[in-house]
């Protein structure tokens, strides 16, 4: 391996220092071993499973070479990389907020919320990703909860993508906002290279 793959003596260093400590870790765990390693197997899994689903989606989306199917399809797109039960595309024209794209979930709590677009074109003028939460539209569940990542183009917000509410009703963390934001730039990013074409 070393012979088609030469390694730096630091990553060898470092892969061995790695080595060392793994009984450590193993000792770490204690008498709940299994179970405790099972944990970390799933916790990996998951993170391994999230990046495969971005990777294939980044394909996706670099296969579209037309803007009309980025705003077709990001919807479902953003859906399936976090887990969501709804997403909407949106674009801001002279100030307010247009629903590009969006799917049914999001459009039925769009109808029972009053002020949500208003709301989402107040926030995104930082710039950033930010997570509202919401009384439950269906009155069954508590909250909703929707996280807004902006779409840019030279640090000019033009529009964003909005997910709503967790496939397996967990609330919105760390992770699915960097997911939120990776998409989001992927996204601008294409949409600003398809223009350039045009």
């Amino acid at each position: 391996d070393f012979i088609t793959k030469p390694f730096t003596i630091e990553n060898i260093t470092s892969v061995l220092n790695r080595v060392k400590i793994e009984p450590k870790i193993v000792k770490e765990l204690g008498a709940n071993y299994d179970r405790n390693l099972n944990f970390l197997n799933l916790a990996l899994y998951k993170k391994y499973k999230s990046i495969c689903t971005l990777q294939e989606i980044s394909n996706e989306l670099d296969e579209l070479y037309d803007n009309k199917k980025i705003y077709e399809r990001v919807v479902d797109l953003g859906k399936k990389l976090l887990c969501t039960k709804g997403s909407a595309f949106l674009l801001f024209e002279d100030g307010k907020v247009k629903v590009k794209r969006s799917d049914v979930f999001f459009d039925r709590f769009i109808g029972t919320q009053n002020g949500v677009l208003e709301e989402i074109t107040f926030c995104a003028k930082d710039n950033r990703i930010f997570k509202k939460v919401f009384p439950d539209f269906r009155q069954s569940l508590g909250n909703s909860e929707l996280i807004f990542a902006p779409l840019t183009l030279n640090n000019e917000i033009f529009g964003g993508l909005v997910f709503l509410n967790k496939d397996d009703g967990s609330g919105f963390n760390e992770e699915d906002f960097a997911l939120a934001m990776t998409f989001a730039k992927k996204v601008s990013l294409r949409i600003e290279n398809n223009a350039l074409y045009e």
